[in-house]
Formats: C-alpha cells, structure tokens, sequence
C-alpha cells in the first residue's frame, strides 16, 4: 500500500468515525447537543483537514491500527480543577523546575489532579524548615554566635555563608532534586 493510499484509508476511517459520532450526536437532548458543539466542531476541522494532509507512511500506518483514529487525534480541552493558592517559595519553585525537566509524569499527575500547588507549597515549608534547623545546628557546632559578630565581623560572614551553602546543599540533595 502507498502513501496516498494509507492517507485516503485514514481519511475515510476518521469521516466514518465522525459520521458515527453526529448519530449519536443527534439523538441526544438538545442541552447534550450544546456541551457537545464545540468537540464536533473540532472533530470536523481535523476531518476536513486530513482530507488534504500527506502523513508520513508510519504515521498514516499506526493511525491506522487504531480503532478509533479520530478519537485519538482530538484532545478536549482540560479544565483543572479549581486549587487553593498557597505561597510557594524558592525552593518550591526549584522542586517544580526540576519536576518538568526530570520528573515529567509525576509533574504530569500532580497538574492533572489539582495537587500541585499544595505540593510544592508543602514541599517549601519542609525546606525551609531544614534549612533554618540545619544552618542552626551548624552555627551551633561552628561557634558563630552574637559574640563573633561583634568580635569580627567578617570571619562571622565568612563563617555564616559557608554555613548557608551547605545547608542549601542538604536541602538540595534530600529534598529539591531528589
């Protein structure tokens, strides 16, 4: 089988898929028939549109296989669900950086459901609570107190952002990037 033979198949597939769906459309309520107008309306651009498209032969071949090619062209649109806005801070925004470089269907899940910005918010207060505990712990350990900063006030900001850097790294590697 050709090129032109696989698109004019696909075509005659997806316009008897959307012949199917205006029956099922018609014999609806009226009020159905409106939720549905602009999908049917969609369905029909892409209907008319693959009348003159040129797949390439994999593509036309697996739109093919499928038993309902048109059905798997369109995509409705989405409407998430409404979420609560809570305040998500530096690391919070690190985390969601680095869950849509690296982390794309869990990314994916979270915006889907309407759990991401609790996540990351969630996510945020943890962090920032290591981080002050940590750099608090540290300075502790260090002996970077009031009294160093009075003292010598340069080694005390030396000291307090090494202290910093480290914990961001903690913070980084046990909660952000991991």
């Amino acid at each position: 089988m050709n090129n032109t033979d696989s698109n004019a198949r696909l075509y005659e597939k997806m316009k008897a898929e959307q012949d199917r769906y205006r029956d099922w459309l018609l014999h609806q309520e009226p009020a159905e028939i409106l939720n549905h107008t602009y999908e049917y309306t969609m369905r029909e651009d892409i209907v008319m549109y693959m009348e003159e498209l040129e797949l390439e032969p994999e593509k036309a071949r697996a739109l093919l296989r499928s038993p309902c090619p048109l059905s798997d062209v369109y995509l409705p649109c989405l409407k998430l669900p409404k979420e609560e806005s809570r305040h998500i801070g530096i690391w919070g925004k690190r985390h969601l950086r680095y869950l849509k470089q690296h982390r794309k269907v869990l990314y994916s899940e979270l915006l889907i459901s309407g759990k991401l910005n609790d996540y990351l918010a969630d996510l945020n207060e943890q962090a920032e609570a290591l981080f002050s505990r940590l750099v608090k712990q540290l300075a502790e350990k260090e002996s970077v107190t009031e009294v160093l900063k009075a003292e010598n006030q340069m080694l005390w900001v030396q000291k307090i952002n090494n202290i910093h850097n480290a914990a961001m790294e903690v913070v980084s590697n046990d909660l952000i990037y991991a």
